[in-house]
């Protein structure tokens, strides 16, 4: 019990889990003390939730934290009315299946199935013929397929939202250790319905990320620590002779939309050496999120990441390699420090302090400022499945002899390391 709560300048996190589904309820008494605590929380792609919530009070799953806003006005208003009934649709999105299941019966290993799902209705299989690594497709051309399976006790194995009407999901390298009853559901995005196809087929162990398909999202918006340039044109020509790369830039193409992402195997959101005050606020993120949600994978890099927001910077001269994962240091001397090819202001922030399933593997050197600060960590996010790498400077500051093997040891581990 925390007792009552003066909500001018105090913010109030409710962290709720269900299904292996983590939710993040926030209150605020205004809309900038809102947009200020959602700074904290950027962890939900990985980074340090204990920074985020160092002078936050904690009780379990509930967090009282400082909006950073004098006198803050309360714009919110407390609904104390005993009204329960639903207030009338906004004509916003439609909402998700509320979990009613209906039961498809079997599947077993090297079936195709094909059912009809109602609008609003959600389908549940039962796989049993475990142990064993499974792959499992939903094919349909009439809407936005969603595809989940959950394990014997009901929390969620693995999860698929990436494409759109007509695209499929598909989950690969399921893992199923034994013979008990394993559900996949089948649900549509909206007010979705129509005849789809389900097949389960043997699969291999996944040890990595599948990536085909790269999109490079320069992040041109904000204002320039130095001369306004972000690494969009390096990318495409090193990654485009092993992958499919598309390009897009904010100053030329807009916000980043769903649509863009969907299909997308890796985002690289690049924001070269741009520095934004509200970057969160931009509609790019809200699709990067959704990106990320559906299992998409990430890296990071520029020199102020919007992620970060107005994190502190100190002079970055050269970086230096650490860590000992094969992967991410192959073709480095342990202890190598590169110097930039030009000094640079950056993210001096200690929000990515690795922990567990994070590898650091460059840190500031002793030429900076802040030596020892991070400057590179790869990730994991056991809950979706999300591999994503912070570089923590940007691309085109590194040397040109060191742009290809450092790029070539990050995808390497997206799609082989941890």
């Amino acid at each position: 019990d925390l007792g009552n709560v003066q909500m001018a300048g105090t913010a109030l996190l409710l962290l709720t889990e269900r299904d292996g589904r983590r939710s993040v309820i926030v209150l605020a008494a205004s809309g900038q003390g809102l947009e200020n605590v959602l700074y904290r929380l950027i962890d939900l792609i990985p980074l340090n939730a204990d920074y985020a919530l160092s002078d936050c009070l904690l009780q379990g799953n509930l967090a009282l934290c400082p909006t950073q806003i004098a006198a803050e006005p309360v714009e919110a208003v407390l609904d104390t009315s005993t009204d329960t009934s639903p207030p009338p649709d906004s004509g916003g999105e439609l909402p998700l299946p509320s979990g009613e299941t209906t039961d498809q019966g079997e599947i077993g290993l090297g079936e195709t199935k094909t059912a009809v799902l109602q609008t609003g209705e959600q389908h549940s299989w039962v796989y049993n013929q475990g142990p064993g690594f499974i792959d499992i497709v939903v094919e349909s051309a009439d809407f936005d397929a969603v595809l989940e399976i959950l394990d014997p006790s009901g929390q969620t194995l693995d999860y698929s939202d990436r494409g759109f009407a007509g695209d499929g999901e598909q989950l690969t390298g399921v893992e199923i250790p034994d013979a008990d009853d394993y559900t996949i559901l089948i649900s549509a995005y909206g007010d979705g319905s129509g005849s789809y196809t389900l097949t389960v087929s043997e699969g291999e162990p996944q040890t990595g990320a599948q990536i085909d398909t790269i999109l490079v999202y320069g992040d041109d918006n904000g204002e320039p620590l130095a001369g306004g340039s972000t690494s969009v044109d390096q990318l495409a020509v090193l990654l485009g002779t092993s992958y499919q790369v598309t390009t897009w830039l904010a100053s030329q193409d807009g916000s980043l939309t769903a649509e863009a992402l969907a299909g997308q195997d890796l985002l690289i959101w690049d924001s070269g050496d741009y520095r934004q005050t509200d970057g969160l606020a931009d509609p790019s993120v809200e699709a990067i999120f959704q990106y990320l949600d559906g299992g998409g994978h990430l890296v990071v890099m520029g020199a102020s990441p919007p992620l970060f927001g107005t994190s502190d910077l100190a002079p970055l001269a050269d970086v230096e390699l650490v860590g000992d994962d094969p992967l991410l240091t192959n073709g480095f001397t342990p202890g190598e420090v590169i110097a930039l090819t030009q000094t640079i202001d950056a993210i001096a922030s200690d929000m990515l302090e690795p922990s567990a399933n994070e590898h650091l593997f460059l840190q500031r050197g002793p030429s900076s400022g802040q030596p020892g600060g991070t400057v590179a960590l790869a990730a994991v996010d056991e809950l979706n499945g999300t591999h994503s790498v912070f570089l923590l400077l940007p691309f085109f500051a590194l040397p040109e002899t060191v742009q290809p093997l450092l790029l070539e040891n990050v995808m390497g581990w997206l799609k082989g390391g941890f």
